[in-house]
């Protein structure tokens, strides 16, 4: 299946001398006419530039490459285009940043919007590499050479691409690189001292058995001594552990002397508080007391006796009146029943009236003795609890006086085990002494053998470097000799190559080219031919003309049916745009006629890049169809 590619349309974003410049191809003929510096070669480059990129050179080249001859003028800080084509009749838009700094391409399908992976990109060029795009389809005049030099040129590029589809390698060059090749390899990887790297191989393996011998030695020697700490270290954790049990006994008997001088301190503050209780309750009972000796009484016996003494009298009084009473009520009955009224009725009045006021007095005195018995309970109550609070005190004062024999004691009991525990502990410094002295000495030993085996390590780190360093250089020796002998196999075939110029691709390029030949020359020579020797000739219908027998059109003819020829080989069914760049300065006008018409028939697309009118005039002239773009 043949696949086309057309360029549609250029945009200049920010491409040297030009801004925003955009110019429409077609297919079939374009002609890009422009005078001297108008801007034709930046155009051409490009296209070049989108399809390939521009790499920038590097030291004193990056002032003249490419890439610099081409950054904008104006806008150096900008460095980008675009590209529309068409393949296979999908339509695409390629747009590339040449900055170096943000360098980026990214090509997208029109018709569905999809943006190309890297990998579709590659597919979608095929074998559109820049090395074949200048040997084929981008085409210049030959140049300023003689007819000499131009026949030499001609033989050189014929001889080249029948032997490597390529025509910018000289042969002898290229047997001359690969012999260079093959020395730089031979220096650089050092195949000639692979004897020396196998003895140090070696060498360094007899080193890694020495080091595994010392490393197991020290090994043998750290478990030893681990096993003697552990033996010293129990010894100590029970010394250790003997001694902690003593302080714990008499941390233990602290904390109990403490409980019980915190107790001792809460029944000195309690007793405090019942003091000034007592002391209050005696200013009562003072008071109280002098209250009581005011009415003759001073002990609590004393008001007890008085209240007794009290009842009694009031009881006797009481008795007294009644009897009184008794009597004049009987005096009076005597009185009536004898029939004296009048003195009956006196005595009963002056019964009443003694009884009136004996109740009056004895209501006032019961009222005074209530009061006064008030009192002495009150009295009673206070010397009552007096007692009681006392009685209190002194309990609490014994409560106290016993604490503080029992804190006495624990305070004796905790210097006695303190005397013993630091007795104990006087005897052990020396014993933990040498054991802490031993263990210094045993730590001491342990770094040392652990600085030794760190050491053993740091050498085996080394030593294992050391092999992978001579691993790498075994393989890079052998991936090189490989190289070598790969240089040497292609020596062998870039030789025979010479000999064999009837190859598969030596006929097929004589065919090819024999065809385009003869529909440049207009059937002048029907045939192209290179022999054995490299010797490029032309037949015609009466004689074989070899290429210095040319004139310097017909070489130009050659040249270029030469690029058609292999852009046929090398892209196969894939037709490329071809692009020419005054190539036709050596044509007459027949031969410009009949080539431009050649291209019209047999390329899909052309841009035909001039600085002179004769193209065009051509082609107006022959009636050939073309698209023109004025700069």
């Amino acid at each position: 299946m043949e696949i086309t590619m057309i360029i549609k349309e250029l945009y200049l974003e920010h491409f040297g001398q030009f801004h925003e410049k955009k110019i429409k191809l077609h297919k079939g003929l374009n002609i890009i006419y422009g005078e001297n510096e108008a801007g034709k070669t930046t155009i051409h480059t490009f296209i070049r530039g989108m399809l390939f990129g521009l790499e920038r050179g590097r030291g004193k080249a990056a002032k003249q490459d490419t890439y610099s001859k081409y950054e904008p003028w104006d806008m150096p800080g900008a460095y980008s285009g675009s590209m529309r084509f068409e393949i296979a009749g999908v339509n695409y838009r390629m747009d590339r940043e040449f900055k170096t700094e943000r360098k980026s391409v990214r090509v997208i399908c029109e018709d569905n919007g999809k943006l190309l992976t890297p990998e579709e990109q590659k597919e979608l060029f095929g074998g559109l590499f820049e090395e074949s795009y200048y040997n084929t389809v981008s085409v210049s005049q030959l140049g300023g050479q003689t007819d000499g030099d131009l026949s030499l040129v001609l033989k050189q590029y014929a001889a080249n691409l029948s032997s490597t589809k390529h025509a910018d390698m000289n042969l002898k060059k290229a047997s001359e690189f690969l012999r260079n090749k093959k020395k730089q390899m031979v220096k650089e990887n050092q195949v000639d001292k692979k004897a020396v790297w196998k003895n140090a191989w070696l060498d360094l393996e007899e080193k890694e058995v020495s080091q595994k011998v010392e490393l197991k030695a020290l090994e043998e020697q750290m478990t030893k001594l681990v096993a003697e700490q552990q033996t010293v270290q129990t010894e100590y954790d029970r010394e250790l552990a003997t001694e902690q049990k003593e302080r714990d006994t008499l941390r233990q008997m602290q904390v109990e002397c403490k409980t019980l001088c915190d107790r001792q301190l809460e029944l000195i503050k309690e007793q405090k508080d019942l003091q000034t209780k007592i002391g209050e309750k005696r200013e009562q009972i003072g008071r109280m007391m002098q209250a009581l000796e005011t009415v003759g009484l001073s002990t609590l016996d004393d008001v007890l006796a008085e209240m007794n003494r009290q009842e009694k009298k009031n009881c006797i009084s009481l008795w007294s009146y009644l009897f009184f009473l008794l009597s004049t009520i009987c005096t009076a009955y005597v009185f009536l029943v004898v029939q004296i009224p009048t003195a009956g009725f006196a005595c009963l009045a002056i019964t009443l009236t003694f009884l009136a006021v004996f109740i009056f007095r004895t209501l006032r005195r019961i009222e005074a003795k209530k009061e006064k018995l008030m009192e002495l309970e009150k009295c009673k109550d206070i010397c009552i609890r007096c007692a009681a609070t006392q009685s209190e005190f002194e309990q609490l004062r014994k409560t106290c006086e016993e604490e503080e024999h029992k804190s006495a004691a624990l305070n004796q009991r905790i210097q006695t085990m303190e005397r013993e525990i630091q007795k104990k502990i006087s005897k052990m410094p020396e014993k933990t002494k040498e054991i802490a002295k031993y263990q210094v000495e045993l730590k001491q030993r342990e770094q040392k053998l652990q600085w030794e085996m760190e050491q053993q390590f740091k050498k085996q780190e080394e030593l294992a470097e050391e092999r992978a360093g001579i691993r790498e250089r075994l393989q890079i020796i052998g991936e090189a000799e490989v190289e070598v002998k790969a240089v040497e196999l292609a020596l062998s075939r870039l030789e025979e190559v010479a000999v064999k110029i009837k190859g598969s691709f030596g006929i097929r390029l004589n065919e090819k080219a024999s065809y385009y030949i003869d529909r440049i020359t207009g059937g002048k020579y029907r045939k192209l031919v290179m022999d054995d020797d490299l010797q490029i000739a032309v037949h015609t219908d009466h004689r074989v003309l070899e290429v210095s027998q040319l004139s310097k059109g017909t070489m130009e003819q050659i040249y270029l049916s030469l690029r058609l020829a292999a852009a046929d080989l090398i892209f196969e069914q894939e037709h490329k745009p071809m692009l020419l760049d005054d190539a036709f300065v050596a044509y007459d006008n027949k031969r410009m006629a009949m080539t431009l018409q050649s291209l019209s028939d047999m390329v899909e697309q052309s841009v035909i890049f001039t600085c002179h009118t004769r193209e065009k005039a051509v082609l107006d002239k022959s009636e050939i169809p073309y698209h023109v773009i004025k700069l």
